[in-house]
Order: structure tokens, then C-alpha cells, then sequence
């Protein structure tokens, strides 16, 4: 039930669960963009102040899994959606381009939203229209924590592929 995925090791997602319960508050409403195989939601179950979260891939097995495993275990405040965004490496199959993403939530519905190693594997434009989604479903007095790779390719600002995109 609680496998490894993508080769994340659980101490990882340990960090990034306690990191995103510090920055948590009662009534918190989260948003894991790049969710995975819940790996950060695991951490989150007991959490006393986390009344909504939702989490989003791009990779539908994934999400088909949390929700039959996942979701049911925190008792109807845990959501999971696909991002159905084409990508070579995660989702070949995908229906629009990830410079098109829409995140099927409403405009200020969260409080606290993070990506674990997800911009670390998006072109510029597609990190772009992440953030500016990202923008729109956290509150104006919300935050987004984000893990980036900082070591683009000499007099560049951005470089790389979704194997390793740096910023």
C-alpha cells in the first residue's frame, strides 16, 4: 500500500510534509501540484489542520491509485486530479500542452500550495503557465514553495528538458 514511487525516497517526502505542516494552519487548503503516488499525502493523513487538499499529476495511474487508496483514508478531505498535459516522459498520450494547463480548481481556493520536483522537470513556458496557475488557485495571502534546479547552462536563464529543466 505504501510503495516507493519514482524512486523518492520517504525521507524526502517526510521533509516535504513537515515542511508543508509548518507553513500549515487550522482550516489549511492544500495544493500538491505534482503529487505523484502520494508521496507527500501519506504525511498528511492524521494532520489535524488540513481540512482540504488536492492533489494533481499529470500521470493517471497515479491518480487512480490515491484515489482508491488514498482518498478513503482521510475521511473525504483528500482529492486527486489529473492533469491530463502532454509530456514525452510522464504522459506521451496527454491531451494539450502543458503551456495550456488549467488546474481544475477554483480561483483562490488554497492557502498553501507546493511542487516537489516538479519544476525541475518543465520547459520555460510550461514553468510559466505552472506558476501562473499555481497563482490563481492559492489566495492572494497564500504561498507556493517550490524546489527548483539552479545551475542553467552558463549566460542562460533557463536550460534543459523535463529530465532536468534549471532555472
Amino acid at each position: 500500500l505504501f510503495a516507493n514511487t519514482k524512486g523518492v525516497p520517504q525521507d524526502v517526502a517526510d521533509a516535504w510534509g513537515q515542511l508543508s505542516g509548518r507553513e500549515s494552519e487550522p482550516g489549511a487548503r492544500i495544493i500538491d501540484i505534482g503529487c505523484g503516488c502520494a508521496r507527500t499525502a501519506r504525511t498528511f493523513r492524521h494532520h489535524p489542520w488540513i481540512e482540504d487538499y488536492v492533489g494533481l499529476d499529470v500521470v493517471l495511474p497515479y491518480i487512480e491509485w490515491n484515489r482508491r487508496y488514498i482518498a478513503p483514508l482521510a475521511r473525504g478531505r483528500f482529492r486527486f486530479a489529473h492533469l491530463d498535459v502532454h509530456t514525452p516522459r510522464y504522459n506521451p498520450a496527454g491531451a494539450m500542452p502543458a503551456e495550456q494547463a488549467r488546474f481544475p480548481l477554483a480561483d483562490g481556493v488554497a492557502n498553501f500550495a507546493f511542487a516537489a520536483s516538479l519544476f525541475t522537470h518543465l520547459r520555460e513556458e510550461a514553468a510559466q503557465r505552472y506558476l501562473d496557475e499555481a497563482a490563481r488557485g492559492v489566495a492572494i495571502d497564500g504561498k507556493l514553495v517550490a524546489s527548483i534546479h539552479d545551475r542553467p547552462a552558463s549566460g542562460t536563464a533557463f536550460s534543459g528538458d523535463e529530465f532536468r529543466a534549471d532555472v
